[in-house]
């Protein structure tokens, strides 16, 4: 039977349980925000109460000499391309974000969970590794980093 997470009990608390249930490795910052680090890329989950979302995201710095025009149409074409995650980069361009608002009204069920924090990873790995053709980020390989031997040490890439 499908276990479903009721809207009154969507908290970081719940939240932090399920991953852990499920061997996913992750700490509550002091913020309050949820910090995953079990799969491809590193990512944040936050709940916004008021608007009953569950947040994840990530980001990835942009190389200094990233020209203005080029970063702004990396974006647009990862919004095109990639499903789920919506990409931006911050005012000052030196910051690429990606982020993904899950609705929880009415409660959410754990699996879903789960899928849509791998999926996550997944495609913003994919952005910042295989989309990036133009070496905008600055990244050279994170499947490089992924498989050296005691990257599973460290966690994954962020």
């Amino acid at each position: 039977m499908t276990e479903i997470i009721p809207e009154c009990d969507v908290t970081i608390a719940t939240f932090a349980d399920v991953l852990n249930a499920a061997a996913i490795d992750c700490t509550v910052e002091k913020g309050g925000d949820i910090y995953v680090t079990t799969f491809l890329f590193n990512f944040w989950i936050s709940i916004d109460e008021e608007r009953k979302f569950v947040r994840f995201y990530s980001y990835w710095p942009v190389a200094v000499d990233t020209p203005e025009d080029r970063i702004y149409q990396f974006v647009n074409d990862c919004n095109d391309s990639l499903i789920l995650v919506q990409f931006s980069v911050t005012e000052d361009r030196q910051r690429f974000y990606g982020h993904y608002m899950m609705p929880y009204r009415e409660g959410l069920i754990k699996s879903h969970i789960l899928r849509m924090a791998r999926l996550f990873s997944e495609l913003f790995h994919q952005a910042v590794e295989h989309k990036d053709t133009e070496d905008l980020l600055g990244v050279e390989s994170l499947d490089a980093c992924a498989s050296i031997p005691d990257a599973a040490e460290r966690g994954a890439v962020h």
